[in-house]
């Protein structure tokens, strides 16, 4: 309990700083494209969201501090690609998370900080689907671009990436992993699509 109030409180100007500005954000609208619906993640969907994100991550977590911002927010901050079964069973089978690190408060931008669809919807345009819904989003919102960070190891979220305008700003080893990975910003407000 003590570890959480710790964290808690930690994460307090986080909390603050993305609640600011995403309460001013409209809810994501919904697309359908290819037997695909992509949308903001309703509260009833986090659970399996969740899942698909431990499940992408080898079992990793979304933080405590996020859980809270996406528990309240996420149909303004939070994108989910669901698709239907041959039983009609609605299932999660792509995320696209963001939030707002001091950088992008200082920068208007919005940060991505994972994108992943299931193994068995890969290659099929999905994660693009989610990125393209998520740029007219918060271009709406009036972000000036969007940033994320994508280890060089991952050819198939930077041929994304590129695709739809995200440049290279910067390159660095991460420190945690050790993996060589790009900083890189889309500028939104000059896009027209």
């Amino acid at each position: 309990m003590i570890s959480r109030i710790k964290l808690f409180l930690l994460g307090l100007p986080f909390l603050i700083g993305n609640f600011s500005r995403f309460l001013r954000v409209a809810a994501i609208p919904e697309f359908r494209t290819g037997g695909v619906i992509v949308r903001g993640c309703r509260r009833g969907e986090l659970s399996s969201a969740f899942l698909l994100y431990s499940h992408l991550n080898d079992g990793g977590e979304v933080g405590y501090v996020q859980r809270i911002l996406y528990y309240f927010l996420s149909e303004r901050c939070f994108l989910v690609a669901l698709q239907d079964d041959a039983q009609g069973q609605r299932s999660v089978v792509g995320v696209d998370l963001y939030y707002l690190n001091p950088r992008d408060l200082r920068e208007g931008t919005v940060h991505e900080g994972f994108i992943g669809v299931h193994p068995a919807t890969e290659g099929k345009g999905v994660a693009t689907t989610l990125r393209r819904q998520a740029l007219r989003h918060f271009r709406n919102a009036k972000f000036s671009g969007v940033s994320t960070r994508i280890s060089v190891s991952n050819p198939g979220s930077l041929r994304s990436a590129s695709k739809l305008g995200f440049e290279q700003v910067e390159e660095y080893v991460d420190a945690c992993s050790g993996e060589q990975r790009l900083y890189m910003v889309c500028k939104i407000q000059e896009r027209s699509d």
